[in-house]
């Protein structure tokens, strides 16, 4: 920014474009991040397994369950560490070109598409055995999300609303 601009920001902003973190701090923060997606999994899972009071014969169900469930989130955090954290690569260089941008993303879906047949079928042992009251705590609340990203429209009570209009379409 001209010395003109940078007079006029406010004390924080000015202090944040003077401590812009280095690679080696991003390096930390993006390695805390990963792991903080294995232990929210974690605790979900703890959280999950104590509203669900779950009788002797349910227990083995949710167990395998839960197992599925935290070695995925185990090999995303290590995944994500990896090619985020990634032994001093360039992020922006990874997908340097639209075609490149869309094989990561098919990579992506493969191994969510695995995950979900890994989990699945164990999932649906333990919902079989639940009763009517704990299949409503295991059911999600609020929006539902999709992939890890919730569709804006949600917060606005579903995709749209009375008068909203959708989109033309592609020409």
């Amino acid at each position: 920014l001209p010395i003109s601009a940078q007079n006029t920001l406010a004390g924080p902003a000015r202090d944040e474009m003077r401590t812009m973190p280095g690679a080696a701090e991003m390096a930390v923060r993006i390695k805390q991040m990963c792991e903080d997606h294995y232990a929210r999994e974690v605790g979900r899972m703890a959280y999950l397994e104590a509203r669900l009071n779950l009788t002797q014969p349910e227990q083995p169900l949710f167990a395998r369950w839960k197992s599925v469930k935290v070695d995925i989130a185990k090999r995303r955090s290590a995944e994500c560490s990896q090619q985020l954290g990634g032994h001093g690569r360039d992020l922006n260089r990874k997908f340097s070109n639209p075609v490149e941008r869309m094989t990561g993303e098919q990579d992506m879906l493969k191994r969510r598409l695995a995950d979900l047949d890994a989990e699945r079928p164990v999932l649906a042992a333990l919902y079989g055995a639940l009763t009517p009251q704990q299949r409503e705590a295991l059911s999600p609340r609020g929006p539902q999300m999709a992939g890890g990203v919730m569709d804006p429209g949600m917060m606005r009570g579903g995709p749209m609303e009375m008068g909203d209009r959708p989109l033309p379409p592609p020409q």
